[in-house]
């Protein structure tokens, strides 16, 4: 990348000017300790700088959260968005050096399909303005999550949800190696 690249050519200027500095104390001085002190301390500043970069570039190869980036921040932005009743599945990652990546659930309610579209709008274009996100996939759900609205239909008797408990208990019972798979049976038959 092209901080790399300056990196690398300040590491160089470095190099030749400490060269000079450490020549021109030697001829003055006679202190030839100085030439491989100033040669330590240009490798300290390369290494450092270059472990800075490798740093961050292992994070955007993890996709890692990108430094300085809340992902509280994130969620209480998103959150905050009118038409938003809840967030859920937040991940933020790095996709290079400058972009950043967001992907996540949001609960809207009963609303209709363009009302859904305006409130993830609402929602990108937060993100892109207060956090320079340009990357969002963002999952609008209409309902309460699945697992909530089973388990409340659970709570009911009703003919059908019955069925299914007695379909899962009778799958739980039966052993794996003795269930067939609706192809085997209709062979079977």
């Amino acid at each position: 990348n092209i901080r790399a690249a300056v990196l690398h050519a300040l590491g160089d200027l470095a190099a030749s000017v400490g060269v000079i500095i450490a020549g021109a104390v030697i001829l003055l001085t006679g202190w030839t300790f100085i030439d491989p002190l100033v040669s330590i301390l240009i490798a300290a500043l390369i290494g450092w700088n270059a472990l800075k970069i490798v740093t961050e570039t292992v994070n955007i190869l993890l996709e890692g959260t990108p430094r300085g980036v809340s992902s509280q921040g994130i969620a209480s932005a998103i959150r905050g968005t009118d038409g938003v009743q809840s967030m859920h599945d937040l991940h933020v990652w790095s996709i290079s050096a400058e972009n950043v990546a967001c992907s996540c659930h949001i609960v809207v309610g009963d609303q209709s399909l363009p009302d859904s579209e305006r409130i993830m709008r609402a929602v990108e274009e937060r993100l892109c303005s207060d956090f320079e996100i340009g990357h969002t996939t963002i999952q609008v759900e209409n309902c309460t999550p699945c697992h909530e609205e089973a388990e409340h239909l659970m709570h009911h008797n009703h003919p059908h949800i019955r069925l299914a408990e007695l379909a899962l208990e009778g799958r739980r019972r039966t052993p794996l190696s003795r269930r067939r798979s609706p192809r085997a049976a209709a062979a079977k038959s």
